[in-house]
């Protein structure tokens, strides 16, 4: 039933973003470690410290790393040993992310000029392939006929 039902803490150390290549890194914990009096897991206390995550793990931890735009892209990444330093070149920059999110900040919004124009591009081309596709779809072209017939759509220009 319910009340054997084993509860997860999800802890987001580093958030992922189009500078770091969509790369997450998630701490998971017993939800319940608090009422079990699970003892403080000292290791990863102190990787969420050093993460700018003021907060206190207890008992047990599992620590994955993924790549996940939110959209199409979602791979588990391996995560090593030598990774779960207080050190580690991602560890800084989630120390980055989450000291401008607790400032009132959103990290990860900044892209360079490069990089947006490359988004304007794909858009565009993902724009034009749409509207190909929708002009020669006979079904689509009906189905607008009638929506236009009632004032619901117009075409675009």
């Amino acid at each position: 039933g319910l009340a054997s039902m084993q509860l997860v803490q999800v802890e987001q150390l580093e958030m992922a973003t189009p500078k770091n290549n969509w790369t997450t890194v998630t701490l998971y914990c017993d939800d319940t470690a608090v009422a079990k009096k699970l003892a403080v897991n000292t290791r990863a206390t102190a990787l969420c410290i050093a993460c700018g995550k003021s907060i206190k793990m207890l008992g047990d931890v599992f620590v994955a790393r993924a790549q996940d735009d939110n959209n199409d892209l979602y791979k588990r990444l391996d995560f090593y040993a030598a990774d779960f330093t207080l050190d580690a070149e991602w560890v800084q920059l989630a120390r980055l992310q989450n000291e401008s999110m607790a400032k009132g900040g959103y990290a990860g919004t900044t892209v360079t000029a490069k990089q947006l124009s490359k988004f304007e591009s794909d858009l565009e081309k993902w724009v034009q392939t749409k509207l190909q596709e929708w002009d020669g779809d006979a079904t689509v072209m009906k189905k607008y006929e009638t929506n236009t017939a009632h004032g619901r759509a117009t075409k675009p220009t």
